[in-house]
Order: structure tokens, then sequence, then C-alpha cells
């Protein structure tokens, strides 16, 4: 992902800060890796490359192997994690101006 134009790009801050995670808020980790793959399929198509397709490829993989994907805990659901990671990931990245 080296170019310029890669639109990938836009994904990595949050799998970055998902890596750096890991470790000690493997939820909050869990749901920025999630956020990124919801913002995957809005790279309109025509502009997807063959390396943005194998990232999202490999995201999904990497999601469905996780435990928190497979959870039945009720406080686990999509919804709840995703608002609190769309709350974590903006204050976070907020001085970087993504949205």
């Amino acid at each position: 992902m080296a170019s310029d134009h890669e639109p990938a790009k836009i994904l990595l801050p949050y799998l970055q800060r998902a890596d750096e995670l890991q470790e000690h808020e493997p939820l909050v980790a869990y749901n920025c890796r999630l956020y990124a793959m919801d913002r995957g399929p809005k790279i309109p198509a025509g502009e997807r490359t063959k390396t943005a397709n194998a990232l999202l490829n490999s995201l999904i993989k990497q999601l469905e192997k996780l435990p928190i994907h497979q959870s039945t805990d009720p406080f686990i659901c999509r919804e709840w994690g995703q608002e609190i990671a769309k709350s974590w990931a903006r204050r976070q990245f907020a001085w970087k101006g993504l949205p």
C-alpha cells in the first residue's frame, strides 16, 4: 500500500489502532476492525484495487476467527460495539481530521 492513491489507505488508521489496542482493549480493537470493515465496501467499486480487495478479504477472515465474533454475550452486540468504537475512534482520530 505504498501508493498515495490507494483507496484502502482510509482503513489503515483504524487497523493500526486495533493492533495497538488488541492486548489491553480487545473489544475496542475488534470494533475498530469492524468499523474499518464497514467503511471498506463504501470505497467505490471502480476505485478498488487488488490490494484493497485483498485487505478486505483478510480482514473478514480475521474478524470471523475472533472469539468476540462468536460470543453469545448480549453485551457484545454489533450495534452497541459499533457505537462504542465509533465514539472512541472519533475522539482518538479527531486531530487527524478523519470522519
